[in-house]
């Protein structure tokens, strides 16, 4: 990609740990960086509410690139963080986080996760942030 896109949109529901190594590779492929310089952790509960649109904001990991415009809490890496261990850092996370209730619908569930971005390819209105990742229930019907 020769030029980073201003509307870059990503958005992946998944479980498992290649699709996770594939789904973070490709999102900073999209987003033109290489490498993560920062990233911040943010727990939520079930009492956190998205002031706009009244909804539960999910717990979730950030990976940024440079230290200009940075968003609150966020810590610098020792090194150049490749998106490969990027996805290692993300999955250790994931192992370890609290997925919430698990859904109640007719079938099963398991840990899953979503990669994403936001508006514009930012998350909290930082464009230098390249990529968040949150747990999800991975639903299964019958």
């Amino acid at each position: 990609m020769s030029a980073y896109m201003d509307n870059f949109h990503f958005c992946f529901e998944c479980q498992g740990e290649k699709e996770l190594d594939d789904a973070i590779a490709l999102a900073f492929m999209g987003s033109n960086e290489a490498y993560a310089t920062h990233y911040r952790v943010t727990i939520e509960n079930d009492k956190t509410f998205h002031a706009e649109k009244r909804e539960r904001k999910l717990s979730r990991i950030v990976f940024f690139s440079g230290d200009y415009n940075l968003t609150e809490n966020a810590v610098a890496f020792p090194f150049k963080a490749t998106p490969a261990l990027c996805a290692d850092f993300a999955r250790r996370w994931l192992a370890e986080v609290n997925y919430g209730d698990e859904p109640d619908h007719d079938g099963s569930n398991s840990k899953g996760w979503r990669v994403y971005n936001e508006k514009f390819g930012h998350i909290d209105n930082s464009w230098n942030a390249v990529i968040a990742v949150s747990p999800v229930w991975a639903m299964h019907g019958k």
